[in-house]
């Protein structure tokens, strides 16, 4: 072996570790990618990795004796974990009666930087395992969980909506003008409610290009891809800044209080397992591409020199 050819195979290997390293740790145009197994278990998902939430502990108890704020926590699940160590996160009304949320809307988030839309230089790329799970007595109402877009200025692209109804559970689209404004919502059918530690853990894949178009489509536990939205124009006139969010959103149906003073919740939940918003893969790879041809151009006329 030549000692052009060493160096460049030294390259090739240092890009590479530089380009799992930007995937697996967050910050930056790579975005945020993680599997959760390297949280603390037993404990709230926010604050946490640099996750945040609006539904702090308030460190108030409901005269029922509820704590009130931070109704999401990081564990091993039996019927979620596939291994020992493998947490996932939950977020909703599985620790009720214990924990009950302060907000009606409960949003849930971890900060990153990626520049899409309008000026923009990439797409997005989101994907998630999760599963929600049914609520049961006597907790029976149905809660609304979402994951949504959301850009440096605070507005919402987009979000993909799990609606409750008496067996199905409707996804809906909601589409959002400058403003804030709900513009449109689309719904498909999919899968029932399952009970807890039975639902199966269904693959969200979503992208949003440069234009604003955005795609989604979700795998099934046998495997089965289906799209569920196809060439969805968002807002595109909002994308000029660049998405810092997709949070995991958490809405209360019933928004009366019970006997007990706290929101009067549901114990279905949003199971996550695996959470990774980068940008599309195509582009991280012509990307690093590019670099490594930059990096031998320089290394070439070096050694020229």
């Amino acid at each position: 072996m030549t000692k052009k050819n060493h160096s460049f195979k030294i390259l090739g290997l240092i890009s590479a570790i530089c380009l799992v390293g930007s995937l697996s740790t967050g910050f930056g145009a790579l975005g945020y990618t993680t599997n959760f197994d390297g949280l603390t278990s037993n404990l709230s998902l926010s604050f946490q990795d640099g996750w945040l939430t609006n539904d702090e502990d308030t460190g108030i108890t409901t005269s029922g004796g509820s704590s009130i704020g931070q109704s999401e926590f990081v564990k091993q699940i039996s019927g979620y974990s596939s291994y020992v160590g493998d947490k996932v996160v939950s977020l909703g009304g599985l620790l009720q009666p214990d924990v009950v949320p302060g907000q009606n809307s409960v949003s849930l988030y971890r900060p990153f930087d990626i520049t899409v839309g309008n000026g923009g230089n990439g797409s997005l790329y989101f994907t998630t395992n999760y599963a929600i799970t049914d609520s049961a007595a006597p907790y029976s109402t149905r809660d609304t969980f979402a994951f949504t877009f959301t850009n440096a200025a605070g507005a919402r692209v987009a979000a993909i909506r799990f609606a409750p109804a008496v067996t199905n559970l409707g996804i809906y689209l909601d589409k959002y003008l400058p403003g804030d404004i709900l513009a449109s919502s689309t719904i498909t059918p999919s899968g029932l409610f399952q009970p807890y530690n039975t639902s199966p853990l269904f693959k969200l894949e979503v992208t949003i290009d440069m234009a604003g178009i955005l795609n989604a489509a979700i795998t099934d536990s046998t495997g089965t891809k289906s799209a569920i939205f196809t060439n969805e124009a968002t807002a595109s006139g909002i994308l000029t800044e660049n998405i810092q969010r997709v949070a995991a959103t958490y809405n209360v149906t019933d928004t009366t209080s019970d006997n007990g003073g706290k929101v009067n919740a549901g114990s279905n939940s949003l199971i996550l397992n695996n959470y990774s918003v980068i940008p599309e893969p195509s582009t991280v790879g012509l990307s690093i591409i590019a670099g490594l041809g930059g990096a031998a151009m320089m290394f070439r006329r070096r050694k020229a020199a």
